[in-house]
């Protein structure tokens, strides 16, 4: 075989899309042989992906899995905690409590030729991120882990929390980690219009609250640009 060729089988670093969904299709595909199905919900490039991470598995326990494209991606993490909260939450027993049962860390990897995703406790990593990748557990173990955990009750499990646990920890969580220290809080809606001072942008927490926003009168106009008759009774009509 040729170098170029040799080159090309080689495997590059996975999208952290690709990595979740193969995660997902490894989690199906053990689930429908075992006979053991476990829900999951895919809250990734939702406006909700920031409060709830990436995937979140279970029924009667549950668990919240984030996922990062490779290990540098991975220490990005720690970059978005303000040192005081930071420390404020690996001391705070309860919510560690939850997170060692309930919120890992996955990242992608190369391993000569093939692909392949480490996971960890999302406290531990943010305790000591160098110690917790040695002793990462690999992706397809922690697929195992949580297939063979389905079933069980949460009292028996040595996964997961109660579903409304596990909410309320996330919540805090980000509040924690993305809006206290920051001083800008998030805008997950944008509205944008042609006007005629150029384009203008706007943007809320919600759509209640972004169409609940009084007009301009550049807003107003901007509404009217452009548009035919017919255009303005069906439109009108809609709203």
């Amino acid at each position: 075989m040729s170098t170029s060729v040799q080159a090309a089988a080689r495997s590059g670093i996975a999208y952290e899309n690709q990595l979740l969904g193969a995660f997902i299709y490894a989690l199906g595909y053990e689930s429908g042989r075992t006979g053991k199905p476990l829900p999951v919900n895919l809250f990734q490039q939702t406006p909700l992906d920031g409060t709830f991470g990436d995937l979140i598995a279970g029924g009667d326990w549950c668990v919240a899995l984030e996922f990062k494209r490779s290990w540098p991606a991975a220490r990005s993490e720690r970059g978005k905690w303000p040192p005081a909260n930071l420390q404020r939450y690996l001391e705070d027993k309860q919510m560690q409590d939850i997170a060692k049962k309930a919120h890992f860390l996955c990242f992608g990897a190369k391993d000569q030729d093939e692909v392949t995703i480490g996971a960890m406790r999302y406290s531990a990593f943010l305790r000591d991120p160098e110690a917790s990748k040695g002793q990462a557990t690999r992706g397809t173990a922690m697929v195992d882990l949580l297939v063979n955990c389905t079933g069980l009750d949460r009292q028996t499990s040595p996964l997961g929390v109660a579903p409304k646990v596990l909410e309320s920890y996330l919540r805090r969580l980000s509040v924690m980690r993305k809006l206290m220290g920051s001083g800008e809080p998030p805008a997950q809606w944008l509205a944008v219009a042609s006007t005629a001072q150029g384009y203008r942008i706007r943007s809320a927490d919600s759509l209640e609250q972004l169409l609940d926003m009084p007009r301009t009168r550049s807003w107003e106009r901007s509404a009217e640009l452009g548009r035919t008759p017919e255009h303005k009774k069906s439109f009108d009509r809609e709203r």
